[in-house]
């Protein structure tokens, strides 16, 4: 009997283990599957970005009117090219290579510094997006949130009422003394 209960609940672990196992792997599939949407997502960005700054031409040369010129595919100015390597620990990247420029503007864009690109960058992101099939913000369907009035003070944002803020002067209703 006792060598039976032992089998039985032997069988159960067993089972649970197999269950972990499985959601475990299932957990770690999906992180290896968002892993690859974001990269596919960055590969997207940056085929953008070098068309909007340059139509995809690696030997060009913009904004010569200005005081800091631009160079390459993506368009870097050199102080700006500079800033980056050294943000990003690259010692040995040349200005004027191709293969130097995607290899910082992939580290950029990586680490949030895609605003050296201004709207460019969004148009890139914005495309990217739409390629991948990820919906825009205002198709998103978030919760309507209830406006801040005089007489709805609430700590809560979602419409519960609790706590209410403090009235400001405005609201108040007392006469001021005049002398």
């Amino acid at each position: 009997m006792a060598v039976m209960l032992c089998l039985v609940l032997l069988l159960a672990l067993s089972n649970v283990a197999a269950i972990s196992a499985n959601n475990y792997l299932k957990a770690e599939n999906a992180k290896l599957q968002i892993a690859l949407m974001q990269e596919q997502r960055l590969d997207v960005i940056m085929d953008r970005l070098s068309f909007y700054e340059s139509s995809h031409r690696t030997h060009v040369w913009g904004d010569l009117d200005l005081k800091y010129p631009v160079y390459g595919r993506y368009q870097y100015q050199h102080r700006t090219f500079i800033y980056l390597c050294k943000m990003a620990g690259f010692k040995d990247l040349s200005w004027k290579n191709d293969k130097h420029q995607i290899k910082l503007t992939r580290w950029a864009l990586e680490h949030g510094y895609g605003k050296y690109w201004g709207n460019q960058y969004k148009r890139a992101v914005k495309d990217a997006n739409t390629i991948m099939g990820i919906p825009r913000s205002s198709e998103l369907e978030y919760r309507k949130q209830p406006k801040r009035t005089k007489t709805n003070f609430s700590l809560f944002t979602d419409g519960r009422q609790g706590i209410p803020y403090p009235a400001p002067l405005y609201a108040l209703k007392r006469p001021f003394p005049t002398h």
